[in-house]
Formats: C-alpha cells, structure tokens, sequence
C-alpha cells in the first residue's frame, strides 16, 4: 500500500506520542524508501509534526529528509514554513539566526519569516524586512507580497497597499493567492472603485478562488450599483462554477 505524507505523518506523529520506538523507527524506514516527487507531500508531512518535535528535533529531521533525497535548502525551507504557517514568529527567527551561520538562507527563507509576521500583526516589522530585501537586492517572491498585501488591505493601509500592488506589478506579477484576492475584492468594493474591484475579481475567478459565495457578495453589490448587465454576468459565472450566491447577493440583483 502506497501512503501520502499526510498519512506517513500522522503515523510518525502518534508514534511518538505513544513513545513505541519499535513503530516509529519501522515507518520511517517506509517514509524514507518512498522518494516523493512532490515537496506538497513532505510538507503535509511536516503538517501533522508537532511543533515540539520541529523544534527539538531539526537535525534528525534534515538527516530524514536529506535521506529522502530533498537538498538542504529545501529542508530548511519547508521547515521554517511549518513555524511560521502556525505563527510561531520566535521559532523562526531562530531558524534565520541558524541558518545565517550556515550561511544558508534563501528567499523562501524570508517569506516564511513575513508571514509569521503577518500572522503577529507586525505588519510594520513585516514591511521592513520587505525593504530590507529591497535593499540588499535580494528575491522578494510572490507570496510575501501576497501575505503583506493581504493583511494592509484587511487594515485599510492604503498608502501600504498601493506601494505593494505597484511593486509587484514592476516585477511582472499581479496578485494570484486566495487570501490576497478576496482580501483586495473586498478593499477596492469598500472604496467603491469599480474597475479595481472588477479586475481582482476576475483574477479569483479564473484562478478559481472564488468558492466561498461571500467572497463575491461585495464586488456583485458594487457592480450592481453602477453597472447591472455587468453584476449580472458575475452571478451567472458564480453558478456555472456550482457557486450558490447569498441570499443578500440576489437581493441586490
């Protein structure tokens, strides 16, 4: 039987939680000879890890993954990510200042260390290790722009917001992650900016992040205000994704 990481993971993880050392060594053996193709499955792996465990246990960790055939950088990556998805800022700070001896630290690096951040409403920290990037000319990925991005439009930063979205347009991107796009739907409805709002909707829609049926309540209520034929064309690309509009959403229409 061929199991994913998820399945691997939780294993492992009540294993040793049942400290039987006999199960546990036996399906790492099994982890080790299954040489994923796809980081996503090490990393739903890493997901069902305690962070005790993530913390106490990083070398062993490296070893394990490393024997699984991943790079050091990659390991390092996926989990410092895992800390800061949980919002465990201190943890990955001292994940920065080990790999900074190591001399080991690469751009992912740095989005992990955003988000966890973003994740302890140090939107100002956040935004300075973004200049910080900037100004040692270091890769700011997509994903650190989308989780500050995120965030500032949540709190009404507007001068933030513009600033980010120019940025990442001058380095040939928009804004394709979920949180960011609903997130920027709902900034430029509130501001009523009609174009804006229509353009990020449109950018969910074709990435399919669209599922939740108050993510478009906002944009179809605006478009309705000053454009219906528009509003309208919305609602019937809602359905055709089998999106069940709010009853609040028919009623504007």
């Amino acid at each position: 039987v061929k199991y994913n990481g998820c399945v691997f993971g939780a294993y492992i993880a009540h294993f040793i939680k049942e400290g039987n050392e006999k199960e546990l060594n036996s399906w790492l053996e099994k982890f080790k000879k299954e040489k994923y193709t796809h980081l996503k499955e090490y990393e739903s792996f890493l997901t069902e890890l305690s962070s005790d465990y993530l913390r106490n246990n990083r070398n062993e960790l490296v070893t394990l993954l490393g024997e699984c055939g991943l790079e050091n950088n990659i390991i390092n990556d996926l989990i410092t990510y895992q800390f800061a998805k949980r919002g465990l800022l201190e943890d990955v700070e001292n994940q920065l200042d080990v790999l900074k001896k190591e001399n080991s630290v690469d751009a992912e690096i740095y989005d992990s260390l955003i988000l966890a951040q973003v994740k302890n409403s140090k939107i100002d920290d956040a935004l300075n290790t973004l200049n910080v990037l900037t100004k040692e000319s270091m890769e700011i990925t997509a994903d650190a722009y989308c989780d500050l991005i995120r965030i500032c439009a949540e709190e009404k930063r507007d001068e933030d917001v513009q600033r980010l979205l120019v940025e990442m347009n001058e380095s040939g991107h928009d804004p394709t992650r979920r949180g960011a796009l609903v997130s920027l739907i709902d900034y430029f409805a509130d501001k009523k900016d009609v174009e804006m709002t229509k353009k990020y909707w449109n950018i969910a829609q074709s990435t399919g992040a669209l599922t939740n049926p108050e993510h478009s309540h906002k944009a179809i209520a605006l478009l309705a205000e000053y454009s219906p034929p528009q509003a309208y064309e919305m609602f019937l690309q809602l359905h055709h994704n089998h999106v069940i509009p709010l009853e609040e959403t028919f009623n504007v229409l």
